[in-house]
């Protein structure tokens, strides 16, 4: 008859496993993952329209680069023709392992979204390396000469992400 207990009948809510239901906190993450991963994406089209520009003298610069290897621009300089393929298997490896954890964790807040900037990250440099062959890094922080690795969104939340799910791990009590 239009009553919310009806509707909350009728479309099941408590039907879905917990992990999935969308009213929980960890049902948020799948959000949260689509969410970065498209931060990530878009921030790449955009990097890759407007090239190059100081954002902000002697310290930042958008500068695209091509990276053919791993976070950071490590491994870019190998050349191995199966390189590719051995980094995308990596990355999937990585996706599986890390949403078996997803599934597995208790519902505490940082290791769940930790996983989360985790899994988004690994996902956003899996969709370049399979459309370009390479990942797209663009963010470009420098003092005067000194130049960071140029890296992405993507490269951020893995590191963010594995920095708190460890630092969750290393200060959780003895026992849980």
């Amino acid at each position: 008859t239009g009553r919310p207990s009806d509707i909350r009948s009728r479309i099941k809510f408590h039907s879905l496993p917990h992990q999935l239901s969308f009213c929980s906190e960890r049902g948020l993450v799948p959000l949260w993952i689509f969410v970065l991963l498209g931060i990530d994406q878009y921030s790449k089209i955009l990097a890759v329209s407007i090239k190059s520009k100081v954002l902000i003298p002697s310290f930042l610069n958008l500068s695209l680069a091509e990276n053919p290897g791993i976070i950071f621009g490590f491994l870019s300089d190998s050349l191995h023709r199966y390189q590719p393929l051995v980094l995308i298997t990596i990355g999937l490896i990585t996706i599986i392992y890390f949403g078996y954890l997803y599934f597995k964790t208790s519902t505490t807040h940082i290791p769940i979204y930790s996983l989360g900037l985790i899994l988004s990250g690994s996902i956003g440099n899996i969709v370049d390396r399979i459309r370009n062959g390479y990942v797209i890094d663009f963010i470009d922080f420098h003092y005067k000469h000194w130049h960071y690795w140029t890296f992405n969104f993507a490269d951020s939340y893995i590191v963010i992400g594995l920095i708190s799910w460890l630092l969750a791990d290393i200060t959780r009590p003895k026992g849980n």
